[in-house]
């Protein structure tokens, strides 16, 4: 099993990580975070000793013990740390945006290409159970060919950063680079890629609908992809919490899951409830897959281009938004 070096001490990582890790079993033997209390908590999850625990992620980068570094730091800080990975010859499992810009995403290819080195983007939905088991029941014809998706993510606050870091930093812009649509609305749009083939033409609506944030909290697009199209809003400002739905259609049915209740519906001449899996983060699939494909020799799940390419799909968004402008991508 790989031996994995954790940069970034977040909530993601200690709500979704971390017990991704222990379920399988994967040793971590070093971790960073500029924040001590951070560095003591994850460190203590994880059995680290304390001689591990790093304040300077670049410690943790010359360790000869650390074969997977897994970078979960805000958003604009992705590059430069992607960029020190690959010069250092590690392995990359990376939270998404992959990077907030296009030419720094080439950057990183460039630069992961050149070191010989594996990149997985963690687009975790893939592997989310109830997810998987919607796109196996989509593949299976359990609704003929699907020509739609609509994906409702209205939610009333962002996800708060680490109390002993800075809760609102998602919706600080010299932090986050963007607001709900590249935070939320991006697991959608690979989710839609999945089943609806390629992205072709976006178009959108995109604001700030509360003065506190520096960032968008409401985001509308419209998806025209290969094989269908996607209707995505996603919010940070919705009163009452508003609904998580996702929802395919088909030429002979529907399916709908409620990502607040976990329930599953299926419909083909009548509605039925199916029984869906409890609701998880899918990062124990996706680090198994990840990790087991680098012991064979084999490309990373995700690699960096898809990263790229979903990040080209949402920056197009924006600008169709600033512009008015129906955007190719």
């Amino acid at each position: 099993m790989m031996r994995v070096g954790i940069i970034g001490c977040g909530r993601i990582v200690e709500e979704g990580h971390v017990p991704a890790y222990r379920e399988l079993g994967v040793t971590v033997t070093a971790l960073a975070d500029p924040v001590e209390r951070r560095r003591e908590k994850i460190g203590d999850m994880l059995g680290v000793p304390s001689e591990r625990r790093f304040a300077d992620y670049k410690l943790l980068l010359g360790q000869s013990d650390v074969d997977v570094v897994d970078i979960a730091v805000p958003h604009f800080h992705h590059h430069k740390v992607l960029m020190d990975a690959a010069q250092c010859k590690k392995h990359i499992l990376c939270e998404k945006p992959l990077t907030t810009s296009l030419r720094q995403a080439d950057q990183v290819l460039d630069a992961v290409a050149g070191a010989g080195v594996q990149l997985c983007v963690a687009h975790n939905y893939l592997y989310q159970p109830s997810m998987q088991l919607v796109r196996k029941m989509v593949q299976q014809g359990a609704i003929g060919e699907p020509f739609l998706i609509r994906t409702e993510g209205l939610g009333g606050s962002h996800w708060d950063g680490a109390p002993e870091f800075n809760p609102e930093w998602r919706t600080q812009r010299a932090i986050a680079g963007f607001g709900c649509l590249l935070d939320n609305g991006y697991h959608d749009i690979y989710l839609a890629r999945a089943l609806l083939g390629e992205v072709k033409t976006v178009t959108a609506a995109v604001s700030t609908e509360r003065e506190e944030h520096e960032v968008e909290d409401l985001a509308l697009a419209l998806l025209q992809h290969e094989f269908g199209t996607t209707s995505l809003q996603v919010s940070w400002a919705v009163s009452g919490g508003g609904q998580w739905v996702y929802e395919v259609y088909g030429s002979e049915g529907t399916l709908s899951l409620s990502r607040k209740s976990g329930k599953l519906m299926h419909y083909r001449g009548e509605w039925k409830e199916l029984k869906a899996p409890p609701w998880e983060w899918g990062f124990k699939g996706l680090f198994s897959d990840f990790f087991s494909r680098l012991q064979r020799g084999e490309p990373s799940p995700v690699p960096g281009a898809e990263g790229r390419r979903n990040l080209e799909v949402i920056l197009s968004a924006y600008e169709a938004s600033r512009t008015g402008v129906r955007q190719t991508v």
